[in-house]
């Protein structure tokens, strides 16, 4: 499939230009992404932020369950970039069955709303500036009912749940992992 996202929004890229998209829990590890930027102009001379995915199992195997996020996609946007809502589209969604058979689904136009940035590290759920195992202790206390000091309700909800359980504390693992 291909994404399209407005000028001034891109795909977040560690420092070696790799793009830090990830597959869900829903993929088992013989299942890969590969992404790359596609140079994309409207007839009108504007440039778009093309990236083309292509994810697939070398084993062909079935992607798990029926619901649910397949990939996670980091995007970064411009310092100037004013809180809004900014529209994307997604194009040429086209799933392929084990036996080879293609379903291509209609084009998808979605919203990117831009809020401004919190005033807390994703992760860093004891508030000290960092993310360490100090804040793994910190949500694990919390959902003990031993919260003490400083605690970040928002910053330990990693996963965006609205709760705060054993799987922020998993995220903020793979968080200091991945540093």
């Amino acid at each position: 499939f291909d994404i399209i996202l407005p000028v001034g929004i891109e795909l977040e890229t560690d420092e070696n230009e790799s793009s830090k998209v990830v597959m869900s829990d829903r993929n088992d590890a013989s299942h890969t992404v590969m992404v790359e930027q596609i140079e994309d102009k409207l007839p009108s001379g504007t440039k778009r932020n093309r990236y083309r995915f292509i994810c697939l199992s070398a084993l062909n195997a079935p992607i798990k369950g029926t619901g649910g996020r397949l990939l996670g996609i980091p995007l970064i946007t411009d310092a100037d970039m004013e809180p809004g809502v900014y529209e994307a589209r997604l194009e040429n969604i086209i799933f392929t069955q084990q036996d080879g058979t293609e379903n291509e689904l209609l084009t998808r136009d979605f919203n990117i709303t831009l809020t401004e940035a919190p005033d807390f590290i994703l992760g860093d759920a004891n508030g000290d500036g960092s993310i360490t195992v100090s804040d793994i202790v910190s949500v694990i206390n919390y959902i003990m009912y031993r919260t003490e000091g400083n605690f970040n309700k928002e910053a330990a909800d990693v996963n965006y749940d609205g709760g705060i359980n054993v799987s922020d504390v998993v995220k903020i693992v793979n968080l200091i992992m991945n540093k």
